[in-house]
């Protein structure tokens, strides 16, 4: 038996060097996504008499060359406004549908680092 008085401190643990270099490389992972360069696109779509037109579908398809098909989808907001990020550098086709108007395609580029304004997008009501 110990006496009362004596103390008993354990030793120190420490992580395995697989967990250690696990934790690494999961950082090493997540600064690089959080660094990675993309870029963004913003615009509005409108009618024939120049207001915006709410709840349009735009489909995003990227043109350029990757290894998995990249496509993005989104709707305009309530002034037929929109802003998407995130999109890699290159040519996309951008698809505009909406029930009552025309279907409207257009490609453009997309640059790196911030936003590529687009024209006002005039869709033209029929089918």
């Amino acid at each position: 038996m110990r006496p009362v008085n004596e103390l008993v401190i354990a030793p120190p643990r420490f992580h395995s060097a697989a967990v250690s270099k696990r934790i690494t490389w999961a950082q090493a992972n997540a600064a690089a996504a959080q660094t990675k360069v993309t870029g963004g696109v913003r615009g509005k779509v409108v009618d024939e008499q120049g207001a915006g037109v709410p709840d349009v579908k735009i489909d995003m398809d990227f043109l350029g060359e990757s290894r998995v098909k990249i496509a993005k989808t989104q709707q305009t907001d309530k002034k037929g406004g929109f802003v998407r990020m995130g999109m890699a550098e290159g040519k996309w086709k951008f698809t505009f549908t909406k029930e009552g108007f025309k279907t409207y395609v257009m490609e453009t580029d997309i640059s790196l680092g911030g936003f590529s304004e687009v024209p006002d997008v005039i869709l033209h009501r029929g089918n």
